[in-house]
């Protein structure tokens, strides 16, 4: 719909599935996008923003996973990971919403909680087990005090940064 993005990927700029999707997301009123290899392609007239990459012809001919495939890769690293960041998703350099799903990812959530909020590594685990295991949420919690449904909102509606408790202001001693 007119809030979506869809960014097409096609090496040679011709592939049928990808030209199909932005040709529907045109319909829909989505905004278009296309990654491809070939600046001269058909292609680069069936999306709005297009990143056309002079790869160059492959070394192997036929293979396009190696000059066209990694600089393809590169692209979407960079769109994915300012996505994450204009979507809040990303504070302070680390990915704030982590879905813990194993336990490598469960020892992330824990030292990036205890990082970001300076609590101890004990109070961070309480902290993310009262979040329902969701590190942004945690985080939102220790800067405001709040509950986990309260904390998420004020997360939400203004992200991490605007919630950061502010740096306190040494006191100068007094001299007698």
């Amino acid at each position: 719909g007119p809030r979506d993005l869809v960014c097409g990927l096609t090496a040679s700029g011709s592939t049928p599935f990808v030209l199909g999707a932005l040709a529907e997301a045109r319909r829909a009123r989505a905004a278009t996008a296309l990654v491809c290899c070939n600046p001269d392609a058909a292609a680069v007239r069936a999306a709005r923003h297009v990143v056309a990459l002079r790869t160059g012809p492959e070394l192997v001919a036929g293979s396009t996973r190696l000059k066209a495939g990694t600089a393809t890769k590169l692209v979407l690293n960079s769109v994915s990971t300012a996505a994450m960041i204009s979507l809040g998703r990303v504070y302070r350099g680390h990915m704030v919403s982590l879905a813990p799903s194993n336990r490598k990812l469960e020892a992330r959530a824990r030292r990036m909680v205890s990082e970001l909020t300076g609590l101890d590594p004990a109070a961070a685990a309480r902290l993310l087990l009262r979040a329902g295991g969701r590190p942004r949420v945690a985080i939102a919690m220790a800067f405001t005090g709040l509950g986990p449904r309260d904390a998420a909102a004020s997360a939400d509606a203004v992200g991490l940064r605007h919630l950061e408790p502010r740096p306190r202001r040494k006191r100068a001693k007094k001299h007698r």
